[in-house]
């Protein structure tokens, strides 16, 4: 029987899941953790030579005994409604790609993809989604929120071969949002990365793409 990954275009609900395994090791890395010795005539605010290194050892203090991971991930699957999808990408071959997907109750809204810069995460959308999807003013436009990871960044898949740069990423979220998702005409926002994947994507597909935001200037 063919497993949810196997079938091209099909997307499937995923939440997040970070193994205990890993998590059990990365308290062991913060125990076993060695700090530096700050040097005798540098103050204690002066950050001339980089962070305080009482500042990273009360992080790793925190990190190692009070910060809360479950939690977290409980509260990213709440706020978030994600899929997994395989597609094929033009020159490349097939590629998984993780994305949120937040559906407007409102029937003039209009397809929006948010794409995430570095070193973020599809989490940098996390405060806009409802108020975009669904604004409190019926005067203010609403938009359809898709926000995709790019591989390799968080929960998103990995290219297995090289090569997988911002015109093959723009090729593989053209496919969630038309074959996929079937928005065909949608508007874009990216930043860092994301602009450029953004830009490729609106050179690529000008017959899809009706407008395109970018706070990173290339």
């Amino acid at each position: 029987m063919a497993g949810p990954m196997d079938e091209l275009n099909q997307p499937t609900p995923y939440k997040l899941h970070i193994d205990q395994e890993l998590l059990d090791l990365t308290k062991k890395k913060l125990q076993l953790a060695r700090f530096p010795e700050e040097q005798t005539d540098i103050g204690d605010d002066d950050w001339s030579q980089g962070a305080k290194v009482k500042v990273v050892k009360r992080l790793a203090e925190y990190w190692r005994d009070k910060y809360d991971w479950r939690a977290e991930e409980a509260r990213i699957n709440a706020d978030f409604n994600q899929f997994k999808v395989k597609v094929d990408v033009a020159g490349y071959g097939h590629q998984v790609f993780h994305y949120a997907h937040h559906i407007s109750s409102r029937p003039d809204a209009i397809p929006l993809l948010f794409v995430q810069g570095w070193p973020g995460s599809f989490l940098e959308a996390r405060k806009i989604i409802e108020p975009l999807a669904n604004p409190p003013d019926a005067s203010t436009q609403a938009f359809h929120v898709v926000v995709p990871s790019i591989p390799g960044f968080g929960p998103g898949d990995p290219a297995k071969k090289s090569g997988f740069g911002p015109v093959l990423t723009a090729r593989g979220f053209k496919k969630v949002m038309v074959d996929v998702l079937g928005y065909d005409r949608f508007v874009m926002q990216g930043g860092d990365w994301g602009s450029m994947i953004t830009r490729s994507m609106a050179f690529q597909f000008p017959q899809h793409v009706r407008a395109c935001h970018h706070n990173m200037i290339l």
